[in-house]
C-alpha cells in the first residue's frame, strides 16, 4: 500500500486529492492529544443524541463523522497558520 500510494502521490503527481489526509498528518500528534484533552467526542455525542430519534441505526457512524469533521476543520486551522506540535 505505502508503495502504490508513493507512486500516485510523489511519482505520479496526483496530490490533490490527498490534501485532507495531508492536513491530519502534519498533526497527528494534536489529533491524538484532542481525544483526551479537549473531550471532543462528549461535545459532539451532545448533538448526535439530540438527533437520535431521526437518525435510528445511523447515530454512531454520524457521530463519527461530526466528530473527524470537527477534528479536520481544527487542524486544518493549525495548518494555515503553519502550527505543527510535535513530540
Amino acid at each position: 500500500m505505502f508503495l502504490f500510494f508513493y507512486g500516485v502521490i510523489d511519482l505520479g503527481g496526483w496530490r490533490r486529492w490527498a490534501f485532507s489526509f495531508a492536513v491530519i498528518g502534519t498533526n497527528a500528534l494534536a489529533v491524538y492529544l484532542s481525544s483526551s484533552v479537549a473531550r471532543l467526542g462528549q461535545i459532539t455525542g451532545i448533538f448526535t443524541r439530540a438527533a437520535a430519534p431521526y437518525l435510528g441505526d445511523a447515530e454512531a457512524l454520524v457521530h463519527a463523522m461530526l466528530l473527524l469533521a470537527v477534528e479536520w476543520a481544527i487542524l486544518y486551522r493549525l495548518y494555515r497558520r503553519i502550527i505543527f506540535l510535535s513530540a
